[in-house]
């Protein structure tokens, strides 16, 4: 019998180059099969097809055995017939690896045999240049996370192998294989590896720039880690995120300011992505839009989004925040937290055609600081700190006026998330106790006197009316979220069970609706509103329209709105969610 040595023949052929949008892609996809003992296992592709594929193609794969030695081969019983398929060993962009069963597992084999004293296996002959071709129809389907990923990607096949230098035919059991006779082979048969990229049908090259907005002009900041995720992540999120969820990228930004990725592809299939930034011990965050007209074919564009931090201060230091303009009414207060207005407002105000405006009597305690493009500052009312593109001021700044400011401010307004309520009615009638867990839900009404019990969670609702001296009360951290608008009556509260461990840090509102004309911040109804005298221990977000704080009303948190009205000797305090 012809021996052979157990070490392998690597043949190369030509080096195959694509040529793509933006990019030159080369991949060795015509390595030869690799040979042990006689055999050889080899990985192709059809004629025509690969190596790059659209995300969401299949990827067919074609798996050949063959024995190539010129004589009969006696193997193990059953190798013929082996599942090849189960020997594929992906290798995905990031560099692991996903096997289908666990390397060089061998057939499973009946207890065995003796003959004279020496061990014996069931054997089956291959015969010379048999050959045997299996067919995966989609490569995706084994390795689901070629569906999603785009990038490059490797495949091998590894099987386990043994040819017997000595076979005895039984009569009963029929071929056997003496172990350990001279001129047996053993060892793992490899194939060779093919490269394949799968390119996004629609995707861009994301970058993140992060930058210093407090400096005029702005400069990037060196040496800020950031991570981008999949999905868009509510500012209330963030920290969450940055702590305990999966990115797909993550990167130190170089001396521009510029995220240089260590992790990951930056090419992605088109989608919603927000790209975090740690600095100073605050959390910023930026958003890739899903629709945006940035992406493109393959990843031929690129997208590059702006994380600014500032001096200024981030979203978590503001109790009030409009995009378009705040107004804080006679006589009210705002005992901490910050004020600002996102940028130079265009069109209607909210009051005296200013993005901020402090009415008569009314008070910001020592530390708060106000920013706004234009600043009104009624007689005896009273401001801490004023930083100011335009002032009128006719009461008393007690501490800096500062001019200019650059705007827009480097704050970024919590994205709203999915909001998909349900059809059906929560009604709690009057004097009523109920309680409801999280879920998708229509209307919520809850009488005069009455008491609705949240357990925790996330809620979605398509409107929420709560009647007088009635409470909505969170067992735990809860989100709330909205799709038209917030309703309360007179003397309501709203806010974690009081005594608990629970602040208004964990009870977070997010409102989609509009006021009743969306041109007008102060048209009725409201998009949102908190009924005179209430207390609320929430952060509310209502991006679309007005959120409205009635006369002596007393509130903690954060309130964030496109335009925001504080009323009437209403106080404000700041617990923030962001």
């Amino acid at each position: 019998m012809r021996k052979y040595s157990v070490h392998c023949r690597r043949r190369f052929s030509k080096i195959l180059a694509v040529l793509t949008v933006g990019a030159l892609f080369v991949l060795p996809v015509g390595l030869q099969a690799q040979e042990l003992c006689g055999l050889s296992l080899g990985l192709y592709v059809p004629q025509g097809e690969g190596p790059q594929y659209y995300l969401g193609s299949p990827v067919k794969l074609i798996l050949v055995i063959k024995n190539e030695s010129g004589f009969t081969l006696k193997t193990e019983r059953g190798f013929s017939q082996v599942d090849l398929y189960q020997s594929l060993i992906l290798t995905d962009p990031s560099g692991k690896m996903y096997k289908l069963t666990q390397a060089g597992k061998a057939l499973d084999m009946p207890p065995p045999f003796f003959v004279n004293g020496r061990v014996a296996i069931p054997a089956e002959a291959i015969p010379a240049e048999w050959a045997r071709t299996v067919t995966v129809n989609d490569l995706t389907n084994l390795f689901p996370m070629m569906k999603t990923s785009p990038g490059w990607y490797s495949i091998e096949a590894q099987q386990p192998f043994l040819r017997f230098g000595e076979t005895v035919q039984d009569s009963s059991l029929g071929l056997l294989g003496i172990e350990g006779q001279p001129g047996q082979c053993q060892g793992v048969l490899k194939s060779n590896r093919l490269s394949l990229y799968i390119s996004p049908g629609y995707g861009a090259q994301l970058q993140v720039r992060v930058l210093d907005k407090s400096s005029m002009p702005s400069r990037g900041l060196s040496q800020v880690p950031v991570k981008v995720y999949q999905g868009s992540i509510p500012a209330s999120g963030l920290k969450d995120a940055w702590l305990s969820s999966l990115p797909v990228l993550t990167g130190t930004t170089n001396a521009e300011g510029l995220a240089i990725w260590g992790t990951g592809l930056p090419c992605k299939p088109e989608g919603f992505y927000t790209a975090i930034a740690y600095y100073q011990s605050a959390y910023m965050a930026a958003i890739f839009e899903e629709g945006a007209p940035d992406w493109g074919p393959g990843c031929s564009s690129t997208i590059t989004r702006e994380i600014f931090f500032s001096d200024l201060g981030t979203l978590s230091e503001f109790v009030v925040f409009g995009s378009n303009s705040v107004w804080l009414t006679a006589k009210s207060t705002v005992k901490s937290g910050n004020i600002g207005v996102l940028e130079a407002s265009q069109g209607l105000f909210l009051d005296s055609g200013v993005e901020i405006s402090v009415g008569t009597g009314a008070r910001t305690e020592d530390g708060v600081k106000i920013f706004g493009d234009s600043v009104r500052v009624s007689r005896n009312a009273s401001v801490y700190d004023v930083y100011y593109n335009e002032l009128q001021n006719s009461g008393t700044i007690r501490g800096e006026s500062v001019t200019p400011l650059a705007l827009p401010l480097p704050v970024s307004i919590p994205s709203l998330p999915e909001i998909t309520p349900g059809t059906t009615l929560v009604s709690v009638k009057n004097n009523k106790d109920e309680t409801l867990d999280p879920g998708t839900y229509g209307d919520v009404v809850i009488g005069n006197k009455a008491t609705l019990r949240l357990t925790g969670g996330v809620y979605h609702f398509k409107n929420f009316r709560i009647g007088n001296n009635a409470s909505l009360i969170c067992l735990g951290p809860t989100e709330i979220r909205i799709k038209e608008r917030l309703h309360p009556g007179n003397n309501a509260y709203i806010g974690p069970l009081q005594g608990s461990a629970l602040t208004a840090k964990d009870v977070v509102f997010y409102i989609a609706g509009t006021n009743g004309n969306i041109l007008d911040l102060l048209s009725l109804p409201k998009a949102a509103e908190i009924g005179q005298g209430n207390v609320v221990k929430a952060n509310i977000v209502v991006p679309n329209g007005t959120l409205w704080i009635y006369t002596k009303s007393e509130v903690t948190g954060s309130f964030i709105a496109q335009g925001v009205i504080v009323g009437v000797g209403s106080q404000v305090s700041l617990e923030s969610a962001f």
